[in-house]
This record gives structure tokens, sequence and C-alpha cells, in this order.
């Protein structure tokens, strides 16, 4: 039985360029993850540690950072730790894999993986396939380059920085990796970084996700795996373990269907937002009250305890809409009839309004209209009022648009 904890993507030393108010937090939980990882790796009594590529944010990192990942990897103690350049700290001519950090002054348990050849492990039976990056971008596969031979009765883990080439998900600069890399190399286990959430492909291909999430809208990041190989060519056990703590939320509030106090119940049901970073993105189209009320929405907002809030208004007050919508309507009869037959699937009795003025006249029955929204919904029952409502408010957009 092979057992080890599989994690890719720390990048300590990353910019945070998002949420500079907290970049410095950032940057400190990043480290405190790694420890994390250390300690589940203690806990559990793994073979030892793969960290497959990007353990920094770049290679420019302060020499304290280095020295300071070294420190808590080498605190590891017994396990060892294996560490594959990833894009980000590429095996180039400024690696900071040269720096004395990790030269002569390097945990002895601290290995990092520079070459292609197989590296046999001296405490389990198990060998490692690495193929390491030497830049930043390039479409090679990085998995084709490696070059070692394996034994017969060991377990065999290949380590690999890049995307899968799975149509949609990657580009060709990006280190594609072929979808049969595990087969080619015959491998028991592949572990692969580069992608910031949990991915399994077949049963022996994986991405454990970065161990603390880096973004707003990064889903099914926060974990490392936990990899479990009873002998050579049996499939590998994968387990996600929880090691990171903060969460980065972004709320997206559709107006005016949804409500301001929606965001204040959602806020309220957090169980720790002190380790939270929210977004709150106000899409819709408003009128002057609530547009008033963004502002003290965002004054609550930052007194939450929130370790970071941010609001952001990408909204159209519907005054301005509907005043560019009346302008052209008056210039085209056509646009004044849709609008008047929208304006009749909203309300039945309504009055003809100001933004079509005599236009209403010739509009269409609203039995037809009715059957014309219901045929181009696939819907036997309409909402006749949301969906007039909602196609007027497009109109407008697009008529404000026009008049810019």
């Amino acid at each position: 039985m092979v057992r080890f904890l599989h994690t890719a993507d720390i990048q300590l030393g990353m910019r945070a360029t998002d949420v500079p108010a907290v970049a410095a937090a950032i940057r400190e939980q990043r480290f405190l993850a790694l420890e994390r990882v250390v300690g589940l790796a203690k806990d559990e009594s793994v073979d030892f540690i793969l960290i497959a590529g990007d353990l920094f944010e770049h290679s420019q990192i302060s020499g304290e950072t280095a020295y300071r990942a070294a420190r808590i990897l080498g605190s590891a103690a017994a396990i060892p730790v294996y560490v594959l350049p990833g894009n980000h700290d590429p095996l180039s001519a400024d690696s900071v894999y040269h720096r004395e950090a990790f030269g002569e002054r390097c945990p002895k348990n601290l290995v990092i993986l520079e070459g292609r050849e197989s590296v046999i492990l001296p405490n389990c039976q198990c060998v490692l396939c690495p193929c390491p990056v030497r830049e930043r971008r390039s479409s090679f596969d990085p998995t084709m380059g490696w070059q070692g031979r394996l034994p017969e009765a060991t377990v065999k883990v290949g380590v690999a920085h890049g995307s899968l080439a799975i149509e949609g998900m990657h580009s060709g600069d990006d280190h594609p990796i072929g979808l049969e890399a595990a087969e080619r190399l015959g491998v028991d286990y592949l572990a692969l970084g580069h992608w910031h959430s949990y991915f399994l492909h077949g049963t022996r291909t994986a991405y454990p996700g970065t161990p603390e999430p880096t973004t707003f809208g990064e889903k099914d990041s926060g974990s490392a795996c936990l990899v479990s190989i009873a002998a050579p060519g049996a499939p590998p056990s994968i387990e996600r373990r929880r090691v990171g703590q903060l969460q980065w939320l972004q709320w997206e509030i559709g107006l005016p269907d949804q409500s301001l106090d929606e965001v204040r119940h959602r806020v309220g049901a957090l169980t720790s937002p002190e380790k939270t970073l929210l977004r709150v993105v106000l899409r819709g189209t408003v009128d002057t009250g609530t547009v008033l009320a963004f502002d003290d929405l965002e004054a609550w907002l930052r007194v939450q305890g929130l370790l970071y809030v941010e609001l952001r208004r990408e909204v159209v007050a519907a005054q301005a809409l509907m005043s560019a919508l009346a302008r052209l309507a008056e210039e085209d009869p056509v646009l004044a009839g849709v609008v008047a037959d929208l304006q009749k699937l909203i309300s039945l009795d309504a009055e003809p309004s100001a933004v079509v003025g005599e236009a209403m006249a010739t509009s269409r029955p609203v039995e037809e209209l009715l059957a014309l929204w219901g045929a181009a919904r696939g819907e036997d029952v309409v909402d006749r009022a949301a969906v007039a409502t909602e196609a007027i408010a497009e109109l407008a957009l697009l008529a404000q648009e026009v008049a810019r």
C-alpha cells in the first residue's frame, strides 16, 4: 500500500490584485494552508507529499518567502516532500529553485523534481515519473518529455503541470496534456496541477485544486487529495480533504425580481464572516428609490465583520431607458407598435403610454400575442406581464445603446 498527499497551485507570494485592500492577509493564508497540508500529511502518516507545480506565484518572490516555504515543508520531518516546478515557477534561468533556500540550505526531506528521469522513493514501493515545466507558456505536452524507465513491481506515480487537452477547457499554449497521458506513461496515478478546481479524469488522473481559493467564482477548490494505491496496477482511491479556510463568494442579484433584503439575509446566515470575501453584483433596471438604497446596503455590509466586501452596481435607471425608448418610438412606427403589443400583454386594461402614443391602435390581438409568446418559449402557460416587462426593458437597453 502506498499513501500520499497530492496538492498543487499553492502560489505563495500571490499578488491578490482582485482584493488589494486585504492582499497581505490573503498571502498569509497561503502559508497557513501549506502548514495545514503538512499537518494533514502527519495526521494521516502518508509516505510522501507531492506538490504538482506552482508552489510559488512567480520566480521573483522574496527571499523570505522562499525560506519560509522551505521551513514549512521541512517541518514534515520524516515525510519526504517532492516539488515539481510549474508554469508560475518554471525551471527557467531565474527559477526560484536555483536559490540557496533550495540548494545547500534546503531541508533534507525536500526534493525539487528538476529532471525527467524516474525517482525511486526510498521509504516505499513507489517510483515517481516527473515532468517539470521549464517555461511560462508552451504548446508542448510536458508528459511527452519523460524519459525514465519504470520498475515492474512498484507503484508508479506520474506528476505533471498543465491543462488536459479537453475541448473548450484549454488553450494551445497552456502546456496541453493528452487525455491518454496516464496510459501512455504506464502509471497507476497521474498527479496534475494547474487547474484550481478539483477535477478527476477517468480513474487515474486528477487535479486536487488549489488548497486555498484564489479568486471569486472559483469552484471546487480548497482541498488536497489523499491518494491510496493498494498495489501496482490497482485503481487509486482518492479522498478529497478540506484544507482551505477562506471562502470567496460572488452573489449576483437580479433587480427588480430579487430584493436587497435578500443580500442582508444571506450575509446573516454566514457562519464565518471573518473568513469570507464577498462580491455582490447588482444587475437590472431600477428606479431612483432603489438606486438611493444601494449606499445604505454598502454601508451595512461594511460593518458585518467580513474580511472583504465589494458592491458592484451594474444597473440602469429605468427613467433613462424609457426616455431613450420613447425617442426611438417617435421616429419608428414599427418599434412603437412592438412596444404597444408588449404593453397590452402587461395589462389588458392599460391605457396607451406616452412611449407609443397612438401606435397602440395598430397592435395585434392579445390572444395572438400570447400564442406567439408561448410558442417562442415552448410553454403552454405564459406569465405575460413578466415576459413583456422583461422584453420592454431589453428594448429600452437597446434603445439606450442606439442613442449613444
